[in-house]
């Protein structure tokens, strides 16, 4: 399995593409950037899903232009529904400089599951706190963990829908998987669980 991460937006978002042979997932199409339909085309891929951590803008603006031209489904907690149909809520009518929703159909995921799609064997973890519906993908030993869990440090939950105490408590959930598990985070370098053992939420 081959992970590349490509930086979308100007605030720096890892937009992630993961694929075996022809077969690709893209996590948090942060924008329409040209580089992620590159990377799709000089590789031949088929773009089996979009896979969402969480509604904020700056993790969704690029899902319509992808589903649209490669006809993929958009997975997305239930709980997150409300912040991609509404540029207030997900940041953003303040922080960009044109609102982002999306409008197609997605495929909202209740409470935890586990995704089969093509190849790939996908573990969901809700991690609420950053937002209601934040979730984490557990993908062989590779933890993408969106705006929850970054190295050394944790997502805002000042934001709509955050919440400190749930924040935590996502925290400990994924601080206790396997500690040799590599965290792909939303923002940032990655790290393994290993070495966020320590971790306090303030």
């Amino acid at each position: 399995m081959t992970i590349t991460t490509i930086i979308t937006t100007l605030i720096g978002t890892n937009t992630y593409i993961i694929h075996k042979d022809n077969q690709a997932l893209v996590i948090d199409p942060g924008s329409n950037d040209h580089k992620i339909n590159d990377y799709l085309n000089d590789n031949n891929l088929d773009l089996l899903g979009i896979l969402l951590t969480h509604g904020h803008f700056d993790h969704i603006g690029g899902v319509s232009h992808l589903a649209n031209k490669y006809n993929s489904k958009i997975f997305l907690h239930e709980l997150d529904f409300e912040l991609v149909i509404d540029p207030l809520k997900n940041g953003s009518n303040l922080y960009s400089r044109n609102p982002v929703t999306i409008e197609k159909d997605l495929e909202l995921i209740k409470l935890e599951s586990n995704l089969r799609l093509g190849d790939f064997d996908i573990r969901v973890i809700h991690t609420p706190g950053h937002t209601k519906g934040s979730v984490a993908y557990l993908i062989e030993n590779n933890l993408f963990s969106g705006d929850t869990l970054f190295k050394r440090a944790y997502g805002r939950y000042d934001l709509y829908g955050g919440d400190k105490v749930k924040l935590t408590t996502s925290l400990n959930k994924l601080l206790k998987l396997d500690k040799n598990i590599k965290v792909y985070p939303g923002h940032g370098d990655t790290t393994f669980i290993k070495d966020e053992l320590n971790l306090i939420v303030y």
